[in-house]
């Protein structure tokens, strides 16, 4: 028998990857038979829970790179999980239960999202879990689940078909009945102690669950912006290696003719003709100093000319290098600009998250307390919800009969008028 079980879904890949990768309460990993990956570019489980929390994050980003309409909320439970559980004495190979796990993915129309498959070996029946990210890896769009525990049901039965033995027959009736278009949903007969049994077995689960989930969230968010903070710097190191490589050849140049300058200087020291003439070559790049005064210096002898050639030299390497410390600067303030932006985004992510789990928890919390009042009073169901549905259909018919025999009323009140 195969039963497919569907989880909550999370908000925290990294807290679902402490729980699923790790021994119960534990930093251990002994009950892990093996791992596999979907859509994925690792085989290494924790990469690849980081690669599912990073394509969550950039959800917005895929959307814009593809094309598709950034409408809607960003979506917190993107973490979607369940598991596939073999009965006691089966023991499928690694290869089938991959398979099977792959099977139902295609069913959940969830083939094209990363996904984890993780395998324990702490129970005496073969299970998998499935860790799926809602978030499509290429186009951003989240995927909607509707009825998925009634397509992994058909799933399951079509699943034992194909291995020759029914396992579960109620599964089989059950699913018939829903193609004959009744309401049915199976619900294990429980006595008061097995009820109570099963649901402390739920409760220790869930707040397992929820403390890990917790507890990940800070260290998540710490190791985000960590993340971040190294991708600007890379950006600034890679944008700033651009700049000094284009740079390089303006310096090249610029050192290539003050040498030149300097060389043809050191030719005419010899008379005053030749310094006179040199003068006159490169007054355009003295524009400080008169007629007069260049004539003046260019009589005096090489001395002079010299420092003052040095000197447009060195105010010339200066004015490049401020050009260069300036564009550093800009480069800089760009880049942590949009680094704050990231941090604030991040941080209304994080809220959101944290909202989010206390909703879902003050929900359970709510479902939790009105299960244990009923299991307090000793109160059994004694109704399959067929006939539930059925009690809640016939009153809906009552108050559409009453409602159309006060109108009828009205109408013969307006006619005797």
């Amino acid at each position: 028998m195969v039963a497919p079980k569907i989880a909550s879904k999370g908000t925290s890949f990294k807290g679902a990857g402490q729980y699923y990768l790790h021994d119960k309460n534990a930093s251990t990993g002994n009950r892990i038979a093996f791992t596999h990956t979907e859509n994925l570019a690792t085989n290494n489980p924790d990469m690849a829970i980081k690669m599912m929390a990073y394509t969550a994050m950039h959800q917005d980003d895929l959307k814009a790179q593809s094309g598709q309409v950034k409408t809607g909320r960003k979506v917190a439970a993107s973490v979607y999980s369940y598991s596939l559980s073999w009965d006691i004495g089966q023991d499928p190979p690694k290869e089938e239960m991959i398979d099977a796990a792959r099977e139902t993915l295609k069913v959940l129309g969830l083939q094209h999202h990363e996904a984890l498959f993780i395998a324990h070996n702490d129970t005496n029946h073969p299970h998998i879990h499935v860790i799926v990210n809602r978030i499509h890896p290429e186009t951003g769009i989240v995927n909607t689940h509707s009825n998925d525990q009634l397509k992994l049901s058909k799933w399951a039965e079509a699943y034992e078909k194909k291995e020759g033995q029914i396992r579960c027959p109620q599964r089989v009736d059950n699913n018939e009945k829903r193609r004959l278009g009744q309401f049915v949903k199976y619900r294990k007969n429980q006595n008061y102690k097995e009820a109570q049994q099963s649901r402390k077995a739920q409760q220790k689960q869930a707040q397992d669950h929820r403390e890990i989930e917790q507890d990940a969230i800070s260290p998540d968010i710490k190791d985000q912006k960590l993340a971040l903070f190294m991708e600007k710097e890379a950006r600034i190191a890679f944008r700033w290696q651009q700049v000094c490589d284009h740079s390089q050849s303006k310096w090249a140049a610029l050192y290539h003719r003050q040498r030149k300058e300097e060389q043809k200087l050191q030719e005419t020291k010899e008379t005053v003709y030749a310094r006179f003439k040199h003068w006159l070559k490169t007054r355009e790049a003295d524009k400080e100093r008169g007629f007069l005064a260049g004539v003046i210096s260019a009589i005096l002898g090489h001395t002079s000319i010299y420092k003052q050639l040095m000197a447009r030299h060195k105010n010339e390497r200066k004015a490049l290098a401020r050009e260069n410390s300036e564009l550093h600067q800009k480069i800089s303030n760009e880049e942590n600009q949009l680094y704050k932006a990231e941090l604030d985004q991040l941080d209304r992510l994080h809220k959101q998250e944290q909202q989010t789990l206390k909703q879902t928890y003050a929900g359970q919390s709510k479902d939790q307390n009105r299960s244990d009042e009923k299991i307090s009073a000793g109160q059994q169901p004694s109704q399959t919800l067929s006939e539930e549905f059925k009690k809640q259909a016939e009153g809906r018919r009552k108050k559409r009969r009453e409602r159309d025999e006060r109108s009828r009323g009205k109408g013969h009140g307006r006619e005797r008028d």
